[in-house]
C-alpha cells in the first residue's frame, strides 16, 4: 500500500476513481497520489500536520485536448477534501494547467477570487482555505 494512501484517497476509491502512487521520474521516491479528473492529471499529498492537501502536480493529460473546465479538477478535489477533513484544511500547490492557455492572467485571477482561492500569477502557487470555497456552478 502506498505511504500516501490516506482517507482522501480512500474517499476517491469509494467513489469509483482509480488512484496510483506517483513517483519522481523513474525513481522509487514517491511524491504523492495520482488521480485523473476530467482529462487532467492531479497529484496530491495529504499533510495532516499542516492541515493541507498539497497539490504536487496539476496538468493536462494531453496538451492537445482541452479540459471541459480547467477549474473542475481543483473543485472536485476541494469538495472531496471538505467531505473528508472539513473546512479547516487548505489546498495549496503549484498549478501549471493554464500555461499556454488563452485565459488572461486577469481572468484567471478573477476566477480564483470568485471561487474563494488565491493564485500568485508569477509563481503559479494556488491557495484555498476550504472554508472559503464558493460554488462554481
Amino acid at each position: 500500500m502506498s505511504k500516501h494512501h490516506d482517507s482522501l484517497s480512500q474517499y476517491f476509491i469509494d467513489l469509483g476513481y482509480r488512484i496510483a502512487p506517483y513517483y519522481w521520474q523513474q525513481t522509487d521516491i514517491e511524491l504523492g497520489t495520482a488521480i485523473e479528473l476530467d482529462q487532467a492529471l492531479l497529484v496530491y499529498r495529504v499533510e495532516p500536520e499542516r492541515k493541507r492537501v498539497l497539490i504536487v502536480k496539476f496538468s493536462r493529460k494531453d496538451s492537445k485536448v482541452g479540459l471541459s473546465s480547467p477549474f473542475k479538477p481543483l473543485y472536485i478535489l476541494a469538495e472531496a477534501a471538505i467531505q473528508v477533513f472539513g473546512k479547516a484544511y487548505r489546498l495549496e500547490g503549484e498549478v501549471d494547467v493554464f500555461r499556454g492557455s488563452r485565459l488572461s492572467n486577469k481572468r484567471l485571477a478573477r476566477y480564483y477570487q470568485h471561487t474563494g482561492a488565491e493564485l500568485d500569477m508569477e509563481t503559479g502557487q494556488y491557495s484555498l482555505l476550504l472554508a472559503n470555497l464558493r460554488n462554481i456552478h
